[in-house]
C-alpha cells in the first residue's frame, strides 16, 4: 500500500511538471506550479527529489518571467526543508542572479536570505552538541559561503538597479547574523527545530567550523562598506532609493546591535537633510528615511543607546519631529521607570539647541546657517571618537563586537 502510494505521488509530481512545460499560458502554468509545491510541502522524506528537482531547475529557461520567479520560490523551499540540497540548488540560484527581469533576480536574494540563515543555525546547534559535522551540511555551508560572496559583489558595485538594494539587505541580515544579539538567550537549544532565535554568542565556547572572532571581524568590515556607501562623495553618486535602503538598514542594525551606535549614527547624523547632497530628488524621501531612522534609533532602550539620546532628540527638533521625539524618549525611559529622566534629557536637549543657536550668532565670516558637506565629513571621521565615548554594552558581548 505505501509502495502504490510512493508510486501515486512520483506520477502525480512527474505529471504536474509536464504540464507546466506544455501549458501554453501564464496562468495553466502558475496553477500547476502552485499544486505541484503543495504535494512537495507535503512530503517528509525527499526520496522523489534526487529525480524531479533537475526536472524543477528546468523551468528557469521558461521564457515567462512569472515562471521563473515562482520556479525559484519553489527551490528555495525545497531547500529550506532538505538542507542536504543546498549544493545542487546554489548554482541555480547564482544562474538566477543573472536574469535579465529584477524580480526574478530579487527573488534569488530572497531565497538566499533564508537558506543562509538555516543553514547557518543548523551547522551551529550540529558543531555545539555532535562529535563530527556532517559531509552534506558542510558541503551546504561552503555552498552559501559561495553564494554570500557572489551577492556581496552585487551589493558594493555600481549598478544593479533593484536587484543590488535586496542585495545589501542580504549584506544587512549577514552582519545581524554574525554578531552578538543582547536580547537573545546566550544558552543554545538542546535540539536542531527550535523556535529559539538564532544568537551568534551561542559559539563563545568554541565549534568545529565556525570562528566566531573571524565571523565578527568580517560583520565590522561589511559594515565599514555600508557607511561608505554613505560617505562624500559616493553618497552623491548613488540614488534616492539606495539611500532610503541604506539609511534604513543602518537604523536597524544601530537598534539591534548597539553597540555599533558609535559608529553608524555619526555617518547618518551628518546626512544633513539641508545641504545639496539629498537635496533635489534625494529631498523628500532621504529626509523621511532619516527620520525615521533617528526615531528607531531612539527608541532602543539598551545602555548603548543612552549616551545618543540627547543629540537624537535634538536633530528631530530641527527636522520638525520634536513631538515624535520626546513620545519616544518618553516611551523608552517609562518602560525604564525613570520618567523624570526623560523630561531632564529633553530640557538638556533644548538648552544644547539654544547654546547652539547662541553661539551660532557670534560674527564669524565662515558661519553657516547649517551644516554642509564638510561637516558631515568631519562628523564621519569622527567616528572612533564618538564610537568610544558611546560604547557601553554587557561583559559578554566585549571581545565579539
Amino acid at each position: 500500500m505505501v509502495a502504490m502510494t510512493k508510486s501515486s505521488s512520483r506520477e502525480r509530481l512527474g505529471n504536474l511538471i509536464n504540464s507546466v512545460k506544455s501549458a501554453s499560458d501564464i496562468p495553466s502554468k502558475l496553477q500547476t506550479l502552485r499544486q505541484l509545491n503543495q504535494i512537495l510541502q507535503q512530503q517528509e522524506n525527499a526520496n522523489s527529489l534526487p529525480e524531479f528537482l533537475p526536472r524543477i531547475f528546468e523551468f528557469q529557461s521558461d521564457q515567462h518571467s512569472p515562471v521563473r520567479k515562482f520556479a525559484t520560490e519553489i527551490i528555495g523551499e525545497i531547500g529550506l526543508k532538505h538542507l542536504e540540497f543546498v549544493p545542487e540548488i546554489v548554482p541555480v540560484l547564482m544562474l538566477v542572479l543573472e536574469d535579465l527581469v529584477p524580480a526574478v533576480a530579487r527573488q534569488a536574494i530572497t531565497c538566499g536570505i533564508s537558506l543562509f540563515r538555516a543553514t547557518l543555525e543548523k551547522i551551529t546547534i550540529q558543531g555545539l552538541y555532535a562529535s563530527e559535522l556532517d559531509d552534506l551540511l558542510k558541503s551546504s555551508w561552503s555552498s552559501m559561503l559561495e553564494f554570500k560572496e557572489k551577492i556581496y559583489s552585487i551589493a558594493f558595485q555600481l549598478g544593479s538597479g533593484g536587484v543590488r538594494l535586496l542585495a545589501l539587505k542580504f549584506v544587512e541580515e549577514v552582519i545581524l547574523l554574525y554578531t552578538p544579539d543582547p536580547n537573545g538567550t546566550l544558552e543554545p537549544p538542546s535540539h536542531e527545530g527550535s523556535s529559539v532565535e538564532f544568537n551568534i554568542s551561542w559559539l563563545r565556547g568554541g565549534h568545529p567550523v565556525l570562528n566566531v572572532g573571524d565571523l565578527s571581524i568580517e560583520a565590522s568590515r561589511r559594515l565599514s562598506l555600508l557607511l561608505d556607501q554613505l560617505r562624500m562623495p559616493t553618497v552623491k553618486s548613488i540614488s534616492n532609493l539606495m539611500i532610503i535602503v541604506l539609511v534604513n538598514s543602518l537604523a536597524t542594525i544601530a537598534k539591534k546591535r548597539p553597540p555599533y551606535y558609535g559608529r553608524i549614527l555619526p555617518v547618518l547624523l551628518g546626512l544633513d537633510p539641508s545641504n545639496y547632497v539629498i537635496e533635489g530628488m534625494h529631498g523628500y524621501g532621504a529626509h523621511h528615511a532619516l527620520k525615521n531612522s533617528f526615531l528607531t534609533c531612539l527608541k532602543c532602550n539598551h545602555q548603548g543607546a543612552a549616551p545618543w539620546r540627547d543629540r537624537l532628540v535634538g536633530v528631530l527638533s530641527e527636522m520638525k519631529a520634536g513631538k515624535l521625539a520626546e513620545e519616544a524618549l518618553h516611551q523608552v525611559l517609562r518602560s525604564n521607570g525613570s520618567v523624570e529622566e526623560a523630561k531632564e534629557d529633553l530640557l538638556v536637549a533644548q538648552e544644547e539647541k539654544i547654546s547652539i543657536k547662541s553661539s551660532d550668532g557670534i560674527p564669524n565670516n565662515s558661519a553657516r546657517k547649517r551644516s554642509g558637506p564638510e561637516d558631515s565629513i568631519d562628523v564621519a571621521k569622527d567616528d572612533d571618537v564618538s564610537g568610544k565615548r558611546a560604547r557601553s554594552f554587557p561583559q559578554c558581548l566585549r571581545g565579539i563586537i
